[in-house]
């Protein structure tokens, strides 16, 4: 663990569970065990559970579409925002994302894989200067909505957010 890692972990609230920000790719080899992780980490840091107990895996073939999101930040259940959000099938399994963020207009860009029912999505998104990056891994609950969780470099804490199809739509 680097020195700016341990720093952050040290000052963090005793009552927070942390996580760290993988090293190396997610694949469908370890995506269901990311999944796992960062979904214990958010229900140990925020004492919630949003996804029901493990059911039969949806084999999903397309999730392109049109979605609205909400979801809250890593921070507090209470730092809530809303948006919509682009998937767009490419080929070979791959899909790129764009959500759009209500209020401030944000737009966060990523681009990721299906597996199974798990959608795992790297993004970025600029703020003034900066360039953050992340992971969110969605699991579909069903054939239009799914529920997931967000990590970004450099934040260990985990953020919750609920995805509904719209519109599959012309893309």
């Amino acid at each position: 663990m680097n020195l700016r890692k341990w720093f952050t972990n040290f000052f963090t609230s005793a009552n927070k569970q942390n996580i760290d920000f993988w090293d190396g790719a997610t694949s469908i080899i370890n995506i269901k065990a990311r999944f796992i992780s960062l979904q214990q980490g958010y229900i140990e840091m925020h004492a919630l559970k949003h996804l029901k107990k493990e059911q039969d895996v949806i084999k999903l073939e397309n999730v392109q579409g049109y979605y609205s999101f909400n979801g809250h930040n890593s921070w507090a259940t209470t730092s809530t925002y809303t948006g919509n959000l682009k998937i767009e099938h490419l080929k070979d399994n791959k899909y790129d994302c764009t959500w759009e963020m209500g209020i401030g207009n944000q737009t966060q860009k990523g681009n990721g894989f299906l597996f199974e029912d798990l959608l795992c999505i790297n993004f970025t998104y600029k703020d003034k200067d900066s360039l953050f990056k992340g992971i969110t891994i969605y699991k579909f609950i069903n054939q239009t909505e799914a529920k997931g969780f967000w990590i970004e470099e450099g934040i260990y804490e985990v953020g919750f957010e609920e995805i509904s199809l719209k519109n599959k739509g012309f893309i």
